[in-house]
């Protein structure tokens, strides 16, 4: 074999070994390229949710129920609530017992008793009546007959026969939960302060 010869072996094959090297790199480059977008996935799949949890925490931490949610036992409902109340400590204590207080004095202010204005119901539909009947002096053609006044009557009686199951049902409940809050309050007392 002359040297022309030995020098075109050597070259095909340098030549071959030069492509496999080249392919090797390509594929070197594409895993590096893959791990390098994969790790890029996982950061933003990593911000992602901390930014979620962040968010998630300064929310409970900065936010209140909104209403008691705490047992006579001071075990408090709810994962969310108990997740609070381990993040704001004295502070959910005290707004617990700002709710306690708010809804002890709304029931003591006797809501179902009384109107907005103080008069009982009675009075406001005498003070109705009375208006009807100047308007019905006024215009007698917008008068009921006799039929759609016995039928209103009746409706009266039926809805005061339902307000009265209601009304004691109502009170029932009302006493029930005035009891509770009675038992509440102590506990969150003790913890608020």
């Amino acid at each position: 074999m002359d040297t022309n010869d030995k020098y075109w072996q050597d070259s095909d094959e340098l030549f071959a070994r030069t492509k496999e090297a080249k392919e090797c790199l390509k594929e070197e480059i594409r895993h590096i390229r893959k791990a390098e977008a994969g790790r890029k996935r996982a950061t933003r799949i990593f911000l992602t949710v901390l930014t979620l949890v962040t968010v998630a925490v300064l929310y409970l931490y900065f936010s209140s129920p909104g209403r008691v949610v705490v047992s006579r036992t001071g075990e408090i409902q709810g994962l969310a609530n108990q997740a609070r109340a381990s993040l704001q400590g004295k502070r959910f204590w005290r707004d617990q017992l700002h709710e306690v207080t708010r809804e002890i004095r709304w029931d003591d202010s006797g809501i179902l008793e009384n109107s907005v204005d103080g008069r009982t119901s009675g009075e406001s539909d005498w003070d109705a009546d009375r208006e009807m009947e100047t308007y019905y002096r006024k215009y007698p053609k917008s008068r009921s007959s006799l039929a759609e006044l016995h039928a209103k009557a009746e409706r009266g009686r039926i809805t005061q026969v339902e307000w009265m199951v209601y009304s004691s049902l109502l009170e029932e409940l009302r006493k029930n939960r005035s009891h509770e809050l009675q038992g509440i309050l102590p506990v969150v007392r003790s913890k608020a302060g």
